[in-house]
């Protein structure tokens, strides 16, 4: 295999397979942009909060070119939505991206997802917030496909009960992680949330036991648990 650097040298490698998962920059160089006064910064058009360029009011950019969100294809699309309803509104441009709970997935085995806030950023933020988390190997969702590897962290605001963030790994967590990405950009708490009622034996099933709130924890230290794995194991035949 044979790679270009970003100082215009090369490498080479020799392997059996190659995974690029690197991501992608936007193609600008060949748009003679300076021609067209469009200011960029980085790999990025420089734009206003509506994704109007700053220099050219003419132009807008979505995703990769606005790189404002996530890089992920719903990403992208969302801001083409903002774009056109800027572009065909009778007024200056009032439309402006919303990222809120835009879940991302590494699609290995078993899946690796996440949506919301993590740990860092919730205390960074100053919010006072429980985790509960569980390694859920040995529950039904997992053993019935013979999957060694499966858990869950949650971080639920104390004061709200809203769902700040979610972070699973284990199977079906790719289409679980959307239940978690809808409950955070509409912001449902996790009271709200254990009233859904699911199919079972889905992976939604499980839900209500990663919301359990019936402990209280103050501001985040230590990880709470929210159940014994005893009693939130699946029972199983003997």
């Amino acid at each position: 295999m044979h790679a270009e650097t970003e100082n215009g040298g090369s490498r080479s490698f020799e392997c059996e397979i190659a995974v690029q998962a690197a991501g992608r920059i936007p193609a600008l160089a060949g748009l003679d942009l300076e021609t067209g006064n469009v200011a960029t910064e980085g790999t990025r058009f420089r734009l206003t909060p509506h994704l109007q360029s700053t220099s050219n009011p003419s132009v807008y950019a979505a995703g990769d070119a606005a790189n404002r969100g996530p890089a992920l294809t719903p990403v992208a699309s969302h801001d083409a939505e903002i774009v056109a309803a800027n572009l065909l509104g009778s007024g200056p441009p009032s439309h402006v991206p919303d990222y809120t709970g835009v879940p991302s997935v590494a699609f290995t085995i078993p899946p690796i997802t996440s949506v919301g806030l993590t740990e860092d950023q919730a205390r960074a933020k100053g919010l006072a917030f429980r985790v509960n988390h569980q390694d859920i190997a040995d529950w039904q969702v997992s053993r019935h496909l013979q999957e060694d590897t499966a858990a869950y962290k949650v971080l639920i605001e104390n004061s709200s009960k809203r769902i700040l963030g979610a972070h699973l790994i284990g199977p079906d967590t790719e289409h679980l992680i959307n239940m978690f990405a809808l409950a955070i950009r509409l912001g449902l708490t996790a009271t709200e949330m254990d009233r859904f009622m699911s199919a079972f034996p889905t992976a939604a099933s499980n839900i209500f036991h990663m919301l359990d709130t019936s402990e209280e924890c103050g501001p985040a230290t230590e990880p709470a648990t929210t159940r014994s794995d005893r009693e939130l194991a699946p029972a199983t035949a003997k």
